[in-house]
């Protein structure tokens, strides 16, 4: 046979031996249609790095958190529905290979094409590859093999060299080589020359040409995936691997390999596994959903992702769990028992099927056919001369070198329910039984019966019998437990500190100690004192079916919910939230870490010589191998996925919300596949939490939150006790009522300004309304009144005058009525200033017009007004008002008496803010010696003063006076 040398140096040649193992299951979870994906054939899966499982589908692109699928289509940017490939490149981009061509998925989480890759519009893309350079590897159906990097584009084909154009799968062979399986077979390219090396075919050593899938292992192996079974290259040399070598079927579809030295092999006819030259192959009689492996996918876990043609996505979470039960060969799934025999072979005990022989990978049964006293068995023990004493509902049966005596050993039993047999350190037997309480054979002679006829026993169902290393005899019975050193008789009960009466197990570990497993919390005896385990320090399940110890110290606890596992070193869980580590004191084991049923059964454990424990449950036996239970040490992802708002679904985001919009809740997940129920959270909102909270659920709310920046915060742990590297945080605002807003703020102090201003204004004009009335009311008192008072003195001095003789007497009544008259004048003046209905700038042109007639017309003067800018209607000052027709008037009264002018010119004009009056007469002016001011002139200067207006005179062709102020 020809050998491939030239594909890799250094491939061993590897001597297998193969066994056919039917006879175990895995732990197989699957997801489907049914599981909410959006279809069953399953092309292929990644993970990306935030811990999400990508599956596609011939119907869609699937993205998985382990609780529920996300769907994506067509109508969400995909080329096409039949999603083929997937691949997530160093930069953290995700492609997607279509029937239709590549996409990629934007920021925004939409897809489209991936630019660049125009010339795959409308091709099958199979295969996806990134090489160390970042170079892009397109791998089609028949259209070639394609490479994009940068700016350059390579195509390879049959006209080049390339083996077939149909392109299955690419893996790295070094930092310059690629090694690509084809339809017609595998051909190795140069990366830097960018150029087909050598193509190899049957005719250079390959099983067969269709090559399916590539596998470089890290032991410099390649492994090619045929039609024709498995083509092992090390060294130059070959070696195969088919059906002939255990292999479970000889088309081979996928290899992976599985991070110990072994390899995962997906076939058309079922999953094979290849470690230290044994294959065990498993199908859908041992938990697959379809036998088709499509893809294979080992997560950041060590979980094994299996795709199927059909039969949807099925999980591994791990090999350490084999499983036993009717589909595996066994009569009845209620195991109760475990023997292993000087072979090797495990004898497994069922209630209903007698004993299964675990030999090899074949199961044989033993029943009452072959004269086992009852099928129903509940306890098997070897005694020191090899024989098996089997305890069934029905009596004991003795098993001798494969042979089972008929009949019942043990004829006067005091009840045939045989729960559990003991021969201890003198050669005697003990027997509980299930109501008769305990009876002791002595040379095959019973010989005393403990029940509670004797004041031996506190109830007669005894569960378990225990001889300790110090000779001492330990039954659990459903009254209590029993320590019985010869004739001496103890009893441990809930009142002298048992945690429950209902004793069903019981055990001795390395250090002596004596385990109480009961319906509610476990006691430890030592040194003549009980301790407990319950739910109040820690104990997660409190039923205790069976307890057991394995080499490092860790106490095993079958509960009625799953295994526990104890550190008992670990005196308090570390709880401090900065750790990257707790240590876990309880660690649990559920169907979803792998275990076959959550359920198990009274005393159901056994430790085989390799260590590994098998465990009986409700639906078959768990066959444990705890050296496999590695830690997972990387802590979970977590994600929030979404926010609520009453309640209401929102994407995750960073949002303003309303005062009113505080019911606010938050939706996350940790990415862990193996042992998801036993994540922990711990979140924490700042802005509303002090500490960090833990919990186990996946969503928190909260309620009637206060207005302010708030930032939530979560973190996972598994159950190993690491947390996830970093927290996953979103930050939003909820923002005040607008009464608590700055700009409502500055309104309300407006608003009480506004309020005040008003207020004063309200006030001050209700005073000048009031001082208006008391205006009106004064010069009408002063016109009603004092005016017509001075007007009939005037008129009695003058009718006095008319008719006196008296010359003096005349003279001092006409200077009565002249004075009167004065008076009167100046009076009008009075009350014409203070009443309120002359306010207006009206009034006053009016006033000074009739004023300037009265007082110039009888002189020869004419008077001349000017107005500008004046409203009418406007109201004037009262003190202005009052003082610049004071002004005005004592202005014409100098013209009238002093100046001899012929002409008065008024001008009185106004803008937006001041005044100027003038008063302009073409008379003789001032003399000289009157400048400094005489009695008129001061009068004017008073007045202007009073309303803050400057006055200035220009003695030049006539007098004139300008007065000029403010508003």
């Amino acid at each position: 046979m020809m050998k491939i040398v030239p594909l890799l140096t250094g491939i061993l040649c590897i001597a297998l031996t193969a066994g056919l193992a039917r006879g175990q299951g895995l732990p197989f979870k699957n997801f489907s249609i049914q599981s909410g994906m959006s279809q069953s054939v399953i092309n292929d899966v990644i993970q990306d790095h935030e811990g999400y499982v990508w599956i596609a589908t011939e119907i869609g692109l699937n993205r998985f958190n382990r609780y529920q699928f996300e769907q994506y289509f067509e109508a969400d940017g995909l080329s096409n529905n039949g999603v083929t490939s997937l691949l997530q490149l160093r930069d953290r981009t995700i492609l997607i290979g279509t029937e239709r061509g590549l996409d990629y998925i934007r920021p925004d989480g939409r897809f489209e094409p991936l630019p660049g890759t125009q010339i795959l519009r409308g091709t099958k893309v199979n295969v996806l590859f990134e090489d160390q350079s970042g170079g892009l590897w397109v791998g089609t159906e028949n259209e070639g093999l394609h490479h994009f990097r940068s700016d350059t584009y390579q195509y390879y084909s049959t006209a080049n060299g390339l083996a077939d154009n149909e392109v299955r799968d690419i893996i790295r062979l070094d930092e310059e080589r690629l090694a690509v399986a084809t339809r017609g077979g595998i051909s190795v390219l140069s990366i830097t020359d960018r150029s087909v090396i050598q193509s190899y075919y049957e005719a250079d050593g390959l099983s067969e040409n269709r090559t399916r899938s590539l596998v470089r292992m890290s032991d410099g192996s390649i492994w090619a995936a045929t039609r024709d079974g498995i083509t092992i290259l090390k060294d130059g040399e070959l070696s195969y691997l088919n059906v002939a070598d255990g292999l479970i079927h000889p088309r081979v579809t996928r290899l992976m390999e599985d991070g110990k030295g072994g390899v995962w092999i997906g076939t058309e006819g079922g999953l094979s596994h290849y470690y230290e030259g044994r294959i065990s192959n498993f199908t859908d009689a041992n938990g697959l959903s379809n036998n088709i492996i499509t893809s294979l996918m080992r997560d950041r876990e060590n979980n094994i992702w299996i795709g199927t043609y059909g039969g949807g996505l099925d999980l591994l979470v791990s090999e350490k769990i084999q499983h036993y039960s009717v589909q595996q060969g066994l009569l009845s799934n209620l195991t109760t028992s475990f023997m292993e025999d000087r072979s090797g072979r495990m004898m497994i005990g069922t209630y209903g099927g007698g004993i299964a022989v675990i030999d090899g990978f074949r199961v044989r049964n033993i029943t009452t056919a072959d004269n086992l006293i009852d099928n129903r068995v509940y306890t098997m023990m070897r005694d020191r001369e090899d024989r098996v004493w089997i305890g069934t509902r029905n009596g004991v049966s003795l098993m001798e070198n494969g042979r089972i005596y008929p009949g019942n050993q043990f004829p006067d039993l005091p009840d045939p329910k045989v729960r559990s047999i003991l021969e201890d350190s003198k050669g005697d037997f003990w027997v509980a039984t299930y109501g008769g309480g305990l009876a002791r054979y002595t040379a095959g002679r019973q010989v005393a019966v403990l029940d509670t006829s004797n004041n031996r026993l506190p109830n007669n169902i005894v569960m378990d019998v225990l001889e300790d290393r110090n000779g001492v005899l330990w039954a659990a019975t459903y009254g209590g437990v029993v320590r019985i050193d010869g004739e001496r008789t103890e009893v441990f009960n809930t009142d002298n500190g048992l945690a429950n009466n209902n004793a069903m197990t019981l055990f001795e570990d390395s250090l002596g100690q004596i385990w109480i497993g009961t319906f509610d919390g476990i006691s430890i005896y030592f040194g003549g004192q009980l301790r407990t385990l319950n739910s109040s320090n820690g104990l997660p399940q409190p039923v205790a079916y069976f307890i057991t110890e394995d080499e490092r110290g860790f106490i095993w606890i079958g509960s009625n919910n799953g295994l526990l596992r104890y550190n008992p070193q670990i005196l308090q869980e570390d709880t401090d939230p900065a750790r990257v580590r707790d240590m876990i004191r309880f660690k649990q084991y559920t169907t979803e870490s792998g275990l076959i049923s959550n359920e198990n059964i009274a005393n159901a454990v056994y430790t085989a010589r390799d260590g590994s424990f098998w465990m009986g449950t409700v639906t078959g036996a768990n066959h444990f191998r705890w050296r496999l239970d590695l830690e997972i040490t990387s802590g979970p992802p977590v994600h929030i996925e979404e926010m609520t708002l009453f309640g209401e679904r929102l994407p995750a985001g960073a949002y303003e919300f309303r005062h009113d919009e505080n019911f606010i809740g938050f939706n996350f997940t940790g990415l862990a596949f193996a042992n998801p129920s036993e994540l922990v959270y711990e979140y924490r909102l700042r802005g509303a939490d002090q500490q960090w909270q833990r919990t186990t659920q996946r969503s928190v709310r909260y309620t009637t939150l206060p207005d302010g920046e708030y930032r939530f915060e979560v973190r996972a742990r598994n159950s190993d006790g690491y947390w996830s590297p970093q927290p996953d945080v979103i930050s939003f605002v909820i923002l005040p009522p607008f009464w608590k807003t700055w700009w409502f703020a500055v309104l309300i102090v407006f608003a009480v300004l506004l309020v005040a201003a008003f207020l004063y204004n309200y006030y001050r004009i209700s005073r000048m309304v009031d001082l208006e009335r008391i205006r009106i009311r004064i010069a009408s008192d002063l016109h009603d009144d004092v005016g017509a008072s001075l007007t009939e003195i005037a008129l009695q001095s003058d009718f006095l005058q008319a008719i006196q003789k008296d010359p003096k007497t005349g003279e001092s009544l006409k200077q009565i009525g002249e004075m009167s008259r004065r008076i009167v004048t100046t009076m009008d003046d009075i009350v014409w200033s203070i009443d309120a209905r002359n306010d207006s700038y009206g009034d006053l042109l009016d006033r000074m017009q009739d004023y300037a007639t009265n007082v110039l017309s009888p002189k020869g003067i004419e008077p001349v007004f000017h107005f500008r800018g004046i409203d009418s209607q406007a109201v004037v000052p009262l003190e202005l008002r009052q003082n610049l027709y004071l002004i005005f008037k004592e202005s014409l009264n100098n013209a009238a008496k002093h100046a001899e002018a012929t002409t008065v010119e008024v001008t009185l004009s106004m803008d937006a803010s001041a005044y100027t009056l003038q008063i302009k007469d073409n008379g003789k002016g001032l003399p000289e010696k009157t400048r400094p001011g005489g009695h008129g002139l001061k009068n004017i200067a008073l007045r202007a003063s009073r309303i803050h207006a400057a006055l200035e005179y220009k003695n030049e062709n006539g007098l004139t006076i300008t007065i000029t102020g403010k508003k």
